[in-house]
């Protein structure tokens, strides 16, 4: 059996086996250690600093824990107790670990699971007094990396330990697991774990289930070509295809920037409320996270040997311009000027503000480039919550109207799709459109040079007294007797 070493001192190793001696811890022999049904393990939100606030929900279990939150270090507290029952238990070194299929990864490391996180081991009768673990969520789907550390309890504590995986990819179900040393050895066998992962309180249904890590976005898109955005006065409708069989997203929201400097078009969608709760609450599939949007000012934890991707921890090139091909100034790089005006001319009898020249809406616009991968530090494609500008949108839906904009000035618009948990993807992005005034139909008559002539209702023809007044006798004639016909049904 494996050599372990365990944080407790000399004298208390001798009180432990003069009270307890070996033969009593067996089994075999009717040991009466504590079970799962013996323990009260509940699981509760942390702040920035790492303070203990609300217990999760049944909700907050299964859709709290987002890559944002493993990025930004927002740990979880357990609490552990053992419950005063009247029943006496042996008083057994027992361990504890943070994890998935720890009792595997224990008693036979491999390449598939490796060791979980552990946290000191302590006898049976401190859990009376209540235990408290707080963890980073990067452990419910990682191990520890280095295999020396193996027999270390100390250099396994989930606040210094290296972590194996990372914040990207895996979904999976975990928890604290425990387990008794109820035989002369030290260590843990697979047999002598009693709580594997999903026991707690928090699902008040008796539910056994652990807390879901979703790290990953939605999958099934629109498709970037889908999207189009026609244009209207100070709006613009956007619409998209959903992708055959439905998308896996569970909603979408819509980004807008000014094209010219990218800068947010609107503001107010994300309200100041959601802002400052962002981190001790959750909209459960209403709105997407992110590390910038939730800890803008740096993680609130940072796991040892992890690497932040670039050199001053803000996701930015060194060079001044981002990874889209924008500088940093809100310009572009793809062909229009600074100024904000296309360098290229269309031929097909369409201006470049994507309006007609007969001063008509062009109906709709392709989709442009979308984002890079890698997020950039600023812009749209940011993905920061300053740019929404739509309300949730259902994942059955497939399109949304953003009204409020400026008109003769050009708008970048970008769709984001996000899981119940608020893992979001950039589904795809319109460039340089541009909302233009309408007019009724004898306005655009007139502006069109009076194409359709100077007469017509409500437009009195100088030059053609007769026809104007026949028209508005005729129109006051109408008028009277819909009140005749009122006053007669009445």
């Amino acid at each position: 059996m494996r050599d372990r070493t365990f944080l407790i001192t000399a004298s208390t190793a001798l009180l432990l086996l003069m009270a307890t001696p070996a033969a009593a811890q067996s089994p075999d022999d009717g040991s009466s250690a504590p079970g799962a049904d013996a323990f009260d393990i509940r699981y509760y939100i942390t702040d920035e600093n790492g303070t203990r606030g609300r217990q999760m929900t049944a909700n907050d279990m299964q859709y709290f824990v987002n890559q944002a939150r493993c990025e930004c270090g927002q740990k979880i507290d357990a609490q552990i107790r053992l419950l005063n029952t009247g029943t006496t238990y042996d008083q057994i070194l027992i361990d504890g670990f943070v994890g998935t299929q720890c009792a595997t990864a224990e008693s036979a490391i491999s390449q598939q699971y490796k060791p979980c996180t552990e946290f000191p081991s302590v006898q049976t009768n401190v859990y009376y007094a209540g235990q408290s673990i707080s963890f980073s969520p990067l452990w419910l789907v990682s191990g520890i990396a280095n295999l020396s550390d193996f027999d270390d309890v100390a250099a396994r504590h989930p606040d210094v330990a290296t972590p194996a995986g990372s914040c990207s990819g895996p979904v999976g179900e975990a928890g604290i697991w425990l387990c008794g040393q109820t035989d002369s050895n030290a260590g843990c066998l697979d047999e002598e774990f009693f709580i594997t992962g999903t026991q707690n309180k928090n699902f008040t249904d008796g539910e056994s289930k652990g807390i879901t890590a979703d790290f990953q976005a939605p999958l099934s898109l629109p498709a970037e070509s889908s999207l189009q955005a026609a244009v209207g006065d100070s709006a613009v409708l956007v619409t998209w295809d959903l992708p055959t069989g439905g998308s896996d997203a569970y909603g979408f929201r819509v980004l807008c920037e000014e094209a010219d400097t990218g800068e947010p078009a609107l503001s107010g969608l994300v309200t100041a409320s959601q802002r400052n709760n962002a981190v001790a609450s959750n909209t459960y599939g209403s709105l997407y996270y992110t590390k910038e949007n939730l800890c803008p000012d740096g993680a609130f934890w940072t796991a040892p040997g992890s690497d932040e991707g670039d050199t001053d921890g803000t996701g930015t090139d060194t060079d001044g311009t981002t990874t889209d091909g924008s500088t940093t100034d809100g310009t572009t790089t793809d062909g229009t000027t600074t100024g904000g005006t296309d360098t290229d001319t269309d031929t097909d009898g369409t201006d470049t503000d994507g309006t007609d020249t007969d001063g008509t809406t062009g109906g709709t616009e392709p989709v442009s480039a979308g984002c890079p991968s890698e997020r950039p530090a600023t812009g749209m494609c940011s993905l920061k919550w300053d740019y929404v500008c739509s309300d949730h949108l259902a994942a059955n839906a497939n399109s949304t109207r953003i009204e409020g904009l400026e008109n003769g000035k050009k708008y970048n618009f970008l769709l984001v799709a996000y899981d119940q948990a608020g893992n979001p993807v950039s589904a795809g992005k319109v460039d340089g459109i541009t909302p233009v005034e309408t007019h009724d139909l004898w306005e655009q008559c007139e502006a069109d040079g009076d194409a359709c002539g100077r007469s017509g209702f409500c437009n009195l023809d100088p030059d053609a007294p007769s026809r104007g007044g026949f028209t508005l006798v005729f129109a006051l004639g109408l008028l009277t007797a819909g009140r005749r016909r009122t006053r007669k049904i009445a």
